[in-house]
């Protein structure tokens, strides 16, 4: 019996030298053991009988050829009895000692799967990529992609994940496993498809099985079916992870159905796991939970905890924002700016997460509008989109202190925006240069401006502006006479063109016709006022300096004239107001009631 056991086991090892990439390896090297003793330590271990057979295995004696299997064998006994890092040493020596490549490859595979037991899939997929670069028999490689696939499911590499699986077959463990991972990218519809498949191929496999079973119910959860899938998720689970993750599930299903004590509770039982994937969840969880039940204290702390144990995980950017809405609506400005900056790390944001920090940002120019030049350095480019141009003409204006900042988007604008923004952009950015004193480059830009569609009357606007900027006030008078159509924005060209006293007549002329059309303030009445005054032109002045006064009621200048034109009570009463003043407005005037008193006087004396 023993030489017969030898004959079959050397012809194995022939085949398998000779034709190592044709011979069906039908059997698995525990079918391919010769030795009578190692054979009856296999049936100890396959009763359960672990110590019994780990005694015996160490007992044989067997020659060199079948040193491999005894090692695969104690391998074998030390992961019955819990040992499995002895047992990993066991089918590393097993591999150095094997008698054809094809044991080779099966010590390959029980190291992978070992460490798979163990949870340490790092290890295990490490082991699981040697195997499949160093070997190709067909028969084992859907065993080696199923295995990898496992380990990627359980890293979260969903994507790589489901190609292994689609390379490990149609058994029913493939495609059970292929619904897991599906499941886990949050593709639903489809795992529930997987889990059917699997259930009507080997219903027992899945039975047996409570990661399946465990997903399922997952998965029934998150298609609307709770009631169906509580009994999977709230039964008595063996595995530590999956009952956790089982509360980390139902948490989310309970704060959906806004049920906050239960999603509080399921939350803080989840926070005991060992796996950091779950706790890292189940935190952010609970701070979901308090924030929704109004517990904003209790929120901010749990937010806070997130944020300083999980740096830029899944959900970070979610936590940033809810922490810098808390501080905003607590006043806290500092702290909502230094969390809304940090978002300014990530290569890109979400159009949701978008939105919601663009809400923020005019929550805070409200609030803080110094803090918001800070806030746009870190996270501006996010929104340099076409979609966001009209938040971006907003933050035009809120950037109009803060120099390079307001540049640098007016220059993005200018290329990127829709035609009149465009226009309207690089309107400002010479406008912008020249209220830098970069008189030199906004000349340039005005040169190029005026070969474009610019409409005529902005062009003549900057002119004059420019020329303003330099103090050539004629040109400048010139410039902004020779405008169409004036608007608001010109009267205070007009205005000091007629100060400096360029084409007084024509400037004068213009600039009351459009005051009233326009309607102008009391700086730019004033300035008309002013100028009859100085032309002699008492009755117009007035005219001018009641406008004023209706736009400003205390503005000293006016008052000081229309009192002291005004005769009677009335002018007088002016002048007292004006006279309490410690001003020269109140000295002139107190010098105005002595002459009107002496005026008085003489008149009466007469």
């Amino acid at each position: 019996m023993k030489s017969r056991c030898r004959m079959i086991m050397l012809l194995f090892l022939l085949l398998g030298e000779l034709f190592p990439q044709k011979i069906l390896w039908a059997l698995s090297w525990e079918e391919m053991i010769p030795s009578p003793a190692l054979n009856k330590a296999k049936q100890e271990l396959l009763a359960g009988r672990a110590e019994e057979a780990l005694a015996l295995i160490q007992e044989a004696r067997v020659p060199p050829q079948e040193v491999s299997f005894r090692h695969l064998l104690l391998g074998r006994a030390y992961e019955a009895l819990h040992q499995p890092s002895t047992a990993l040493i066991h089918y590393r020596t097993a591999y150095f000692h094997a008698p054809n490549e094809m044991i080779k490859a099966l010590a390959y595979l029980e190291r992978a799967e070992t460490y798979y037991r163990m949870k340490n899939y790092d290890e295990a997929a490490i082991v699981y990529r040697l195997f499949l670069k160093n070997f190709s028999f067909p028969e084992l490689m859907p065993r080696a992609h199923l295995g990898l696939a496992r380990c990627l499911g359980r890293q979260g590499f969903s994507e790589e994940a489901l190609a292994h699986f689609e390379k490990a077959g149609n058994e029913a463990s493939a495609l059970l496993g292929k619904a897991v991972v599906l499941h886990k990218w949050g593709r639903y519809s489809e795992a529930a498809e997987y889990f059917q498949k699997g259930m009507a191929l080997d219903g027992d496999l899945f039975a047996r099985t409570e990661e399946f079973l465990f997903y399922y119910g997952a998965n029934l959860l998150e298609l609307g079916q709770i009631k169906e899938a509580v009994p999977f998720l709230t039964s008595k689970l063996s595995d530590p992870f999956l009952k956790n993750l089982g509360d980390l599930y139902l948490g989310r299903a309970a704060l959906k159905d806004r049920k906050f004590d239960q999603a509080e509770r399921l939350s803080l039982s989840a926070l005991t796991a060992s796996e950091h994937r779950i706790r890292r969840e189940a935190l952010l969880l609970l701070a979901q939970t308090f924030l929704a039940a109004g517990k904003k204290e209790a929120a901010r702390q749990a937010f806070f905890e997130f944020w300083s144990k999980y740096p830029m995980v899944k959900g970070y950017d979610g936590v940033l924002l809810a922490l810098a809405e808390l501080d905003l609506n607590a006043g806290k400005t500092e702290g909502a700016s230094r969390f809304i900056r940090e978002l300014g790390f990530y290569p890109r944001l979400p159009e949701d997460t978008l939105n919601t920090l663009q809400g923020l940002i005019l929550k805070l120019k409200d609030k803080d509008p110094q803090r918001v030049a800070g806030v746009w350095q870190g996270v501006g480019r996010h929104f340099l989109l076409t979609a966001k141009e009209p938040f971006l003409l907003v933050m035009v204006e809120v950037l109009k202190d803060a120099g390079r900042l307001q540049s640098d988007l007016l220059k993005w604008l200018a290329q990127n925006g829709s035609e009149a923004v465009r226009r309207q952009s690089k309107v400002a950015l010479v406008r912008l240069k020249i209220d830098q004193g970069q008189w030199k480059e906004a000349e340039e830009d005005l040169r190029s401006l005026a070969a474009s569609k610019i409409p005529k009357d902005e062009i003549l606007r900057l002119q004059a502006r420019l020329h303003q900027a330099q103090g050539d006030y004629v040109k400048a008078g010139r410039a902004i006479l020779a405008v169409k159509k004036m608007e608001t924005a010109d009267l205070a060209l007009l205005q000091e063109s007629l100060q400096n006293g360029v084409e007084e007549e024509a400037v004068l002329r213009v600039l009351e016709k459009n005051a009233a059309r326009l309607g102008g303030n009391a700086t730019v009445f004033l300035r008309l006022a002013d100028a009859y005054w100085i032309k002699g032109k008492r009755k117009e002045a007035l005219q001018y300096y009641q406008k004023v006064l209706e736009f400003d009621p205390l503005n000293k200048w006016a008052l000081l004239r229309v009192g002291n034109s005004t005769e009677g009570e009335e002018g007088k009463k002016m002048l007292a107001k004006l006279k309490e003043e410690n001003s020269w407005e109140g000295r002139l005037a107190a010098a105005y009631l002595k002459e009107r008193e002496i005026r008085s006087l003489m008149e009466g004396g007469r």
